[in-house]
Parts: C-alpha cells; sequence; structure tokens
C-alpha cells in the first residue's frame, strides 16, 4: 500500500497538544501507522540508572510517535492549512503524489 505521508515531508499537526505545529517528518513506523516528527511530541521520561548500557538516572525530553491520522500535508501555497493529496499514473508509467485542490505534483 502506498502511503501518502513520507518521511521528510513537511506535516501539520491536526489534533492533540501540539495541534497547529508543524514539522518535517523524521521517523514513519514500518506498518506505516505511526509518525515521528521534530519539535512535535515530546515528551518527558524519568529514568532510572542502569548498569549495562551505563546510562545515568535523570529527566529526559524525548520525541514520541504519533498516529499518522493525526496529521496532514502542509500545502506549499496555501499557510496553515493541509493538502489533500490523490496519487496519478502518468504516461511513462510513473505514480507520484498530487494535491486534489490543484492538481501539482506534491514534493
Amino acid at each position: 500500500m502506498a502511503y501518502k505521508i513520507r518521511v521528510g515531508d513537511t506535516v501539520l499537526v491536526r489534533k492533540g497538544a501540539d495541534k497547529g505545529a508543524s514539522g518535517k517528518v523524521t521517523k514513519l513506523s514500518s506498518d506505516g501507522t505511526k509518525v515521528m516528527v521534530e519539535g512535535v511530541n515530546i515528551k518527558t521520561k524519568h529514568q532510572k540508572p542502569n548498569v549495562k548500557p551505563n546510562a545515568p538516572a535523570g529527566i529526559y525530553k524525548e520525541p514520541r510517535m504519533m498516529s499518522i491520522a493525526n496529521v496532514g500535508l502542509a500545502h506549499p501555497s496555501k499557510k496553515n492549512t493541509t493538502g489533500r493529496v490523490g496519487f496519478e499514473i502518468s504516461k511513462d508509467g510513473t505514480k507520484k503524489r498530487v494535491y486534489k485542490a490543484n492538481g501539482k505534483e506534491a514534493k
């Protein structure tokens, strides 16, 4: 199955505590249902000391993955809106993503 959001895309958060924030997708889960967006969904982790990896105790902030349904692909020409994306097959047989609003290719 071809997913509409890929690593490197700029997305806008549509739901949750970080609603309205934008950032680049840095990681996509193996099944394609979760994404990690830089600077969004930062959670605090309380870490106990661990002898084997020699990790000290402390309170760390780390990004967490969020559902792909909570983000939308940012439209390049419209500010603070998400662009709906579809797929087209060109005459030479390659598949590309296009914005549904204007038919231009999504990069």
